[in-house]
């Protein structure tokens, strides 16, 4: 049955599935797409929406609104088109668009509406709202180290002067998923609260390093020389998480500068790598036609 089943697809091996189902006899063979059955709508859903979010790298963001507004017509159970869109508004910092989307009825009672509800009121700076709603997602679901919930947790501890607690939240966000910059970024102001000076220092030379663009523009923001001085460190993560908005991603960083343009932020360790084994490849070929 199993074997039938991949000859009916041929040679499709992609994530959107077609077949050739047998003809009726005179007829020719119809080209159809496999449709996910309804246990599989969420799954699907999700996956369309999270791979529309990361189009952001390359995709203008009217495109990715009409997109995503397709997406919720496409799936019209389903939170994850309304909830990705949402973060997308959040890192663009379109608050009472997230809003609406985190509060659609569809949406409303998924982790990550609640999450982004919270999220949005940070950003407000409306804190006790902020708290009732990760509050309510505690009750509502299980935590899970990866979510996204301990990062605005934490950002929400240490905007309220509570930076031992916030640094729990941060840490089990990044231990789950390194690749939080928004995380890293508040842990390194919870340690110079806390007078974790030469810890502060260090990781935040570990991320001038990665993500020197951010930075730069950061301290061009704030009218400083690049390498900023050592005494504006404070000043200088503060100045990277506003351009960042409300982006808090682990998988795709973005930024506005300070023209107001959208910018995508790349890993500088993942380019050099990139660059480097690209070199030994041409290197390769050079020795091979100079050899043969």
């Amino acid at each position: 049955m199993i074997h039938a089943q991949l000859r009916r697809l041929h040679g499709n091996r992609t994530t959107t599935l077609t077949r050739m189902p047998s003809a009726e006899a005179g007829r020719p063979e119809q080209l159809s797409r496999v449709r996910a059955g309804d246990e599989n709508v969420r799954k699907v859903s999700r996956d369309a929406a999270a791979d529309l979010l990361k189009s952001v790298r390359y995709r203008e963001p009217e495109r990715l609104h009409r997109d995503f507004a397709a997406l919720t017509e496409r799936f019209p159970e389903s939170p994850h088109p309304w909830c990705y869109w949402g973060e997308l508004r959040l890192w663009f910092g379109e608050l009472t668009e997230a809003d609406a989307c985190f509060r659609h009825p569809i949406a409303e009672d998924a982790r990550w509406a609640f999450v982004g509800r919270a999220a949005v009121h940070l950003q407000r700076g409306e804190f006790a709202q902020a708290h009732a709603e990760l509050e309510a997602v505690g009750r509502e679901y299980r935590p899970l180290p990866g979510a996204t919930t301990h990062v605005y947790a934490g950002e929400l501890y240490r905007q309220q002067g509570e930076p031992t607690r916030a640094l729990q939240e941060l840490t089990t966000a990044i231990d789950a998923k390194p690749g939080r910059l928004g995380a890293r970024i508040n842990r390194v102001l919870c340690m110079v609260t806390l007078g974790r000076e030469q810890e502060a220092r260090s990781e935040a030379h570990k991320l001038q390093e990665r993500f020197p663009w951010i930075f730069w523009e950061a301290a061009r923001t704030l009218g400083l020389p690049w390498p900023a001085p050592a005494d504006q460190l404070v000043a200088l993560m503060d100045a990277t998480l506003r351009l960042m908005r409300g982006n808090r991603s682990s998988h795709t960083h973005t930024y506005f500068d300070a023209r107001g343009r959208l910018r995508t932020l790349g890993d500088a360790h993942a380019w050099a790598k990139f660059a480097d084994e690209h070199r030994t490849l041409v290197e390769r070929e050079l020795e091979r036609r100079l050899l043969t």
